[in-house]
């Protein structure tokens, strides 16, 4: 069947599927609307997942390891509950009270624990303290004790208590110092009351859950049930001026969970005021313009019950994707629409305008639907959750959004005009620009706009080439954070407590003889580095907890045995009461030392390294140190590039698990420097084999492909002089800008290839051709813009990104392939292709 044959059977069924939709109009939207009711349904059961872990396949190495790190860990999600007022005492009552209280409020399945003092472990280490004390100060404690006794036996004691007033006294050997600081920083530290700062205006409780913090939704029942509590106790009754806030991963992850769902409900209804605001300037055509967003907004509902089906759940790479498949989705009804009223002012009636409207626009619409679905589509090919969710569900947006064009939407505007005709807009006069096309400005446009888009290109490339990620991670955070009480109370909390308490990296040995090995390859990792430089800070781990191996407690012992011995024979011989005495009194044992199993330590201790299913000790918790800088994408690097680098025995490193927010983020990045440029490729591929199909290899061919890579490397251009660099998030514009790159220059070039640019079809066809890709570019930049109203700086990014790509790329189809086609100078000598009413719009990209 020849080409010929195949369009006018195609055109005929258009024309007998249009008689159809406008006779069976009610049940159309009965049952679309009826299907569009499933999808809202299934739709708002979407959950959202706003941690990072999701973005990342199941068998990544992090994410396994935290999956398996979680089940092992007792508890690891960790609230922190800042209590403060003017008055000490208040304050001190409160948290003791509010602690109680807790305990007896949250179920076992939301609770662990409740710590109102860190100082269990500091009580038993000074009541212990002798076994605590290093080999080294005890070695040189026996020897000085030996020293002395030589020394006395000889008459030169320098310890001796000199009774003569004439002879000088005798001062404690420098030796003796370092070691007496110490024991005094060791009692200091047992009598002094923990989580107490600010001269006790300023108190502090850990809760501990046992749940891992990737369960924001544990997380938030947590917190409301503290908030309960707190209430419940009626804090002014203590002092007016008392606050309470909260701090940790589990705060933090509830606010931007909400702050999301927040962003995602604004910026649809943003997105949906401005369109339709917009589309009503355009067509002056209000029944129309409800038809239209009627249809949409069936297409979406349609979209997310779908992707409630087959993909289960938003993340956040696609909890705000509402905004984007409206603004791109509404592309096809717009073209149709346009055509529609188009007939109308040509005096046709409805049925005859809806025909010619199908028959026009389907073809050409759907061929546009699937060239910006393989932009999405692209993505898919990705092995990163944040890449492939995005294409999937922007993909079949676009499908379903161009089947409601042209189902629902001819059925509405039948509904409607069955009941009163439908107004249609008056044409724009375009012989008011044409002249314009003529004059001598349009002999300078096209060597500027030829030059500007390559020059901003090529600095585009190169400048982001360079450097193209963001490293400074707070700009991907929410702006809000900082100013909002958990972020106040985090500062403060970390200003008076340190990071000790949450965050870090979490690894699971495989033996308990393992633990001390990799605790002395951390330290290890570092010995070189300045302690103020340093990425690890404490590490909780068995051995830490512990005076040592056993052989280490046996020897310790063995030593503590021969100070006992020296020091009897030392004491009597000491100033009561003096330096000498006191430190003797420290450092000897009351009862002969035995050693300190982990049976042996507090029970709130003991559990923090006892595991669910019962083992002891095989569980390292590494908190940040004094140089991880936490908003540095290339801190987190290095810290998990020492991390991974340890230098351990084969057997070790095979069995050892290790996981943390910081390795996901790290992991989540890997791939998007992998799978991005490789979704990038492939849309470019795809599209390209679009145009080779469409033009063949020819003057065309090769203009809209400058055009495609104008509008795009023109978007890193601009990205390079707004200091906008790319991140997880806006690497996705990358892929699907090609897709409109490559839209808008092909309609227009499709459109202008057989017109003579001394004529005026050249200036009729670039005006009507490029009103309704402005038209429709206006409804995805709007979808596109209102994302930069999110509080979340990783979407605004994604916005701002894809709002240049738009720009750039409309830029390329209206201003540079006109220009290059002027330049060329060849048209009529061009074959020409068969012509197409002057008036008709081509198409516009579902992107665009």
């Amino acid at each position: 069947m020849s080409p010929r044959a195949i369009a006018h059977h195609l055109v005929h069924a258009l024309g007998h599927y249009a008689r159809w939709v406008a006779r069976r109009h009610r049940a159309v939207i009965v049952g679309t609307l009826a299907l569009a009711a499933v999808g809202t349904a299934l739709a708002s059961t979407l959950p959202l997942r706003t941690e990072f872990s999701w973005l990342l396949p199941d068998d990544r190495p992090s994410v396994v390891a935290l999956r398996e790190l979680t089940a092992r860990k007792p508890s690891s999600a960790v609230i922190e509950v800042g209590v403060a007022s003017p008055s000490p005492e208040a304050t001190r009552r409160f948290a003791s009270d509010l602690a109680a209280a807790i305990r007896k409020a949250l179920p076992p399945d939301l609770l662990r624990s409740v710590d109102e003092d860190d100082g269990e472990l500091r009580r038993f280490v000074w009541s212990h303290r002798q076994m605590y004390a290093s080999v080294e100060d005890l070695e040189r404690a026996r020897d000085e004790l030996r020293g002395r006794i030589q020394k006395e036996e000889a008459k030169a004691n320098p310890f001796l208590v000199d009774l003569d007033d004439d002879a000088p006294k005798a001062s404690p050997s420098d030796s003796q110092k370092p070691l007496r600081h110490r024991l005094d920083e060791a009692r200091h530290a047992a009598l002094h009351p923990g989580f107490v700062a600010e001269e006790g205006r300023l108190r502090m409780l850990v809760v501990r859950c046992p749940f891992g913090d990737t369960e924001p939704e544990k997380g938030k029942r947590v917190l409301d049930g503290i908030a309960a509590t707190v209430a419940s106790l009626h804090p002014a009754g203590y002092h007016p001026q008392l606050e309470v806030g909260y701090a940790g991963d589990p705060v933090s992850a509830a606010l931007e969970h909400d702050l999301i769902i927040r962003d995602v409900a604004t910026s649809a209804l943003a997105c949906l005021a401005l369109v339709v605001g917009v589309l009503m300037l355009a067509f002056r055509a209000p029944r129309a313009v409800l038809a239209l967003a009627i249809s949409l907004a069936a297409g979406c509902a349609l979209t997310f019950g779908v992707t409630r089906l087959f993909v289960g759940h938003l993340n956040s790479s696609t909890a705000f994707l509402g905004s984007v498949v409206a603004g791109n989705g509404i592309n096809f009804g717009v073209i149709f629409l346009a055509r529609y009223l188009e007939e109308r002012r040509r005096g046709e009636t409805h049925e005859p305008s809806l025909r010619t409207a199908i028959v026009r626009t389907a073809s050409p619409t759907l061929v546009a639907a699937a060239a910006a679905g393989m932009s999405y589509l692209s993505l898919t090919v990705t092995s990163f959750r944040g890449f492939s969710e995005f294409g999937i569900i922007a993909g079949s947006g676009m499908a379903l959004c161009w089947a409601m064009s042209y189902l629902l939407l001819p059925a509405l505007l039948t509904w409607f005009e069955r009941r009163r005709p439908l107004a249609a807009a008056e044409r724009f006069d375009l012989s008011r620009i044409a002249p314009l096309m003529r004059s001598r400005f349009m002999r300078v446009v096209p060597l500027l706009a030829v030059a500007v888009s390559t020059g901003l290109g090529i600095y585009g490339a190169l400048k982001l080439s360079r450097d193209p990620f963001e490293d400074d991670l707070r700009t991907l955070r929410s702006r809000s954070y900082p100013t909002s009480a958990p972020g106040r109370w985090s500062r403060r909390l970390d200003a008076a407590f340190g990071r000790d308490q949450a965050g870090g990296f979490y690894l699971g040995a495989a033996k308990p003889e393992h633990v001390p090995v990799i605790v002395h390859a951390l330290r290890a990792a570092e010995r070189d580095v300045p302690a103020a430089q340093r990425m690890f800070g404490k590490i909780d781990a068995l051995p830490e907890a512990l005076p040592g191996t056993p052989e280490v407690q046996r020897h310790k012992i063995a030593l503590l045995g021969e100070v006992t011995r020296l020091a009897d024979k030392v004491r009597p011989n000491l100033e009561p009461g003096g330096d000498e005495a006191r430190l003797l009194a420290d450092l000897v044992p009351a009862t002969p030392p035995s050693p300190i199993g982990a049976s042996d330590l507090p029970p709130g201790l003991r559990r923090a390294f006892t595991e669910n299913d019962g083992r002891v000790g095989l569980l390292i918790g590494v908190h940040p140190g004094p140089g991880f800088i936490g908003w540095s994408q290339k801190s987190m690097r290095r810290a998990v590039g020492l991390l991974r680098g340890l230098d351990l025995p084969d057997e070790i490193r095979r069995t050892l698990v290790v996981s943390g927010p910081e390795m996901i983020f790290v992991d989540m990045m890997a791939a998007v420097e992998h799978d991005g440029p490789r979704a990038t490729v492939f849309s470019l591929v795809l599209v390209l084999l679009l145009l080779v199909i469409a033009f063949g290899f020819g003057r065309d061919f090769g203009i809209t492909a400058f055009a495609l890579f104008a509008g795009v490397l023109g978007m890193l251009g601009l990205m390079a002089l707004g200091h906008v660099k790319l991140n997880f998030l806006s690497f996705i514009a990358v892929p699907i800008t090609i897709g409109i790159g490559v839209d808008y220059p092909f309609n227009v070039a499709a459109r202008l290839r057989g017109e003579d640019p001394s004529g005026r079809g050249f200036g009729r066809g670039l005006l009507q051709t490029g009103g309704a890709v402005v038209l429709c570019s206006t409804t995805t930049v709007i979808g596109y813009a209102v994302l930069l109203l999110s509080d979340t700086g990783a979407i605004r990014s994604f916005g701002m990104a894809a709002v240049l790509g738009e720009l750039t790329c409309l830029v390329a189809g209206v201003v540079a392939v006109p220009s290059l086609l002027l330049l060329a100078g060849r048209f009529r000598r061009h074959r020409p292709v068969a012509e197409q009413p002057e008036d008709e719009a081509l198409t516009c990209s579902s992107r665009g």
